[in-house]
């Protein structure tokens, strides 16, 4: 269940001059919320999801990183990348849009292929694991490198093809230093109970996916995604979304 009520509801146009319309809410946690909207006087526009920032330490951070927000934009043209098209920083409450995809995450994925009898093999399983891989390599590649620091398979979502054929595609480049940040806090305060979520709700908390030194504090550096990648592996091999990496 969501953590408290939304400020916004379906048929609100909360970014002045602009003509997203909400249509439905995708997630409330911690950062803000989320919502699908639609152009609301071009109906061949396509949707897109809108990551409002409501929390105001937050809002200031995203302000703060727009730098980091330009290379998303210009260097993140990718097609395992969900793309940041838009931002809208000057607002009274800042907002990124982002491509819509409705094809659900990885985490329901995960459940999905546990639960039925068409589990895919572990080398089915490890395929999908290289193409995220490949992806990651592509922003690890840049100068400097893009870090994403909020690997998880509630990141990573599934995009259908017209024909049914599907890929899966790594969502929020840009904010996953302020979702971690949010949530390693939180973790290392020991307030369990609210610790920070994904912007959709679902899948497990952000620092199962932390490496120690991201736990510890330290900046950004790539191997805290090769790390959380690692995570995602396992999870997909044994179904279990609750379990971090595995050993002492």
């Amino acid at each position: 269940l969501p953590t408290r009520l939304p400020r916004f509801k379906p048929g609100d146009r909360p970014l002045p001059g602009v003509d997203w319309e909400l249509v439905e809410l995708l997630g409330v946690g911690g950062f803000g919320e989320v919502w699908k909207a639609r152009n609301a006087f071009l109906d061949n526009v396509p949707p897109v999801a809108l990551k409002f920032c409501l929390d105001p330490r937050a809002a200031q951070y995203l302000r703060n990183e727009a730098a980091v927000l330009n290379r998303v934009m210009r260097q993140g043209q990718h097609p395992g990348i969900v793309a940041l098209t838009a931002t809208y920083l000057s607002s009274e409450t800042p907002c990124l849009a982002y491509e819509y995809v409705s094809g659900g995450d990885l985490a329901g994925l995960i459940q999905e292929w546990h639960r039925g009898a068409n589990r895919p093999s572990c080398l089915e399983m490890t395929g999908h694991l290289r193409a995220l891989a490949e992806v990651m390599a592509v922003a690890h590649g840049q100068n400097p490198p893009i870090v994403h620091r909020d690997l998880k398979p509630a990141n990573v979502l599934r995009h259908v093809e017209s024909d049914g054929r599907w890929r899966l595609r790594i969502a929020d480049f840009g904010i996953g230093g302020l979702a971690s940040q949010q949530a390693v806090q939180q973790h290392t305060q020991g307030h369990q109970g609210s610790m920070f979520l994904t912007a959709a709700l679902r899948g497990a908390c952000t620092p199962l996916y932390a490496s120690p030194q991201q736990l510890s504090g330290r900046g950004p550096d790539p191997r805290d995604d090769v790390f959380a990648l690692g995570v995602i592996w396992y999870q997909m091999l044994t179904g279990d979304l609750t379990k971090g990496r595995p050993g002492g």
